[in-house]
């Protein structure tokens, strides 16, 4: 049923009022965005060199104990994987053994085929992820990363993402290139911690005005408020 001009009118009007208040919205936030950013470089001009070393060190050692994390997690991802082949071979070995004891060659024959064609797949497949791990590294080689541990961590976060697009290209499982899913990343205000801010901005902020994320060390979970505070008694920026 075709709508009536009264129908299309008020439609007209309320998609003119819907994209005025997104743009009113778009504004605002970032106002607000340039608020947080002057609160927050006002916050790291309070602190102490002593108190943005001691914010570093945190740092510091919060990525290194994420990586050792993460290290430990792929080692048992690979302990289990090797365990799993290894297996699957000896079960491979045994039903290969049997058939020809049975006088099945043929039988023998095409499985062991079968088994070299699974190798070749798997070489195939480390190649690729070879070419992968390349096309990342060159996408990251121009962060600034805190560190090596926070640069594997980046590299090995990404990776975790990626897949190959219909075309046999490496992408982002939304689809977005792998340079553009790195700058998102850098981007990102949770993985800020990860990169060095620039000397002007002071320690714990990245290019954006980003804070370390609130669970890398216990001075984050203080509110800024709290840092200023400590600042200001003499409890942050100093050894006990």
């Amino acid at each position: 049923m075709d709508k009536t001009p009264e129908q299309l009118e008020a439609e007209r009007v309320a998609k003119e009022a819907a994209d005025k208040a997104a743009a009113e919205a778009e504004v605002l936030a970032a106002e607000k965005a340039k608020e947080e950013e002057a609160r927050k470089a006002a916050v790291l001009a309070a602190l102490s060199p002593e108190a943005k070393a001691l914010i570093d060190a945190q740092v510091a050692e919060s990525v290194k104990q994420l990586k050792a994390n993460l290290d430990n997690a792929y080692a048992a991802r690979d302990a289990a994987q090797l365990e799993a082949k290894k297996a699957a071979d000896e079960k491979r070995a045994a039903e290969i053994q049997r058939l020809t004891d049975e006088g099945k060659h043929k039988e023998a024959y095409e499985i062991q085929l079968k088994q070299e064609r699974q190798a070749n797949d798997e070489l195939k497949r480390k190649n690729v992820e070879l070419t992968r791990d390349v096309e990342v590294r060159s996408a990251l080689k121009d962060f600034n990363f805190r560190n090596a541990d926070a640069s594997e961590i980046g590299f090995k976060e990404i990776v975790a993402h990626l897949v190959q697009n219909d075309k046999g290209q490496w992408v982002h499982k939304s689809g977005t290139a792998i340079r553009d899913f790195a700058q998102a990343f850098y981007k990102d205000p949770n993985k800020s911690f990860l990169f060095k801010a620039p000397e002007n901005n002071g320690s714990g902020f990245n290019q954006n005005g980003s804070s370390v994320n609130n669970n890398t060390g216990s001075l984050f979970k203080m509110s800024q408020a709290d840092v200023l505070a400590g600042v200001a008694a003499g409890t942050i920026g100093r050894k006990q």
